[in-house]
């Protein structure tokens, strides 16, 4: 062991009990709570960000928090557009523990004037609702990490 670390282990080990007691408080407190290292939110526009809360939670919500009548697109949105009618988003959905899963990936497309999102959708279901909806061929997709401020 090196000796800072001998040095830190017998500084903790004859530490009075309240000490320790406070310095486990502390530590236990500034792991839970506050923003992480690398949580952010990107305004989007129109009353949505893009919001990263954790690695694996990353989503499209309104600002204002969400309801029935004010959709969202959950988690995890690897990128996404926007403009002033259209938000679109390819998604890794994420399995019962909280970790990408593999295989198809998900598209979604959020129509802002009637706050209301469509999805998920295949790579070629994605295409033809496009169309559809009238997104127009303009609206690519960024890196959600690139809207990071």
């Amino acid at each position: 062991m090196h000796r800072a670390k001998k040095l830190l282990l017998l500084a903790i080990l004859s530490a009075p009990p309240m000490a320790i007691a406070l310095m486990l408080l502390a530590l236990a407190m500034s792991d839970g709570f506050g923003p992480g290292l690398t949580d952010f939110s990107a305004d989007l526009g129109n009353g949505y960000q893009l919001v990263q809360s954790s690695a694996q939670v990353v989503q499209i919500c309104p600002k204002n928090g969400w309801s029935d009548d004010r959709q969202i697109i959950p988690e995890k949105v690897v990128s996404c557009g926007a403009n002033a009618d259209f938000i679109i988003a390819e998604q890794n959905p994420l399995d019962a523990k909280g970790r990408p899963t593999t295989g198809d990936t998900p598209f979604w497309i959020l129509k802002v004037a009637e706050k209301h999102s469509y999805g998920p959708f295949t790579g070629d279901e994605f295409k033809l609702k496009r169309k559809e909806f009238g997104v127009p061929d303009s609206l690519g997709f960024r890196r959600a990490q690139s809207y990071r401020p």
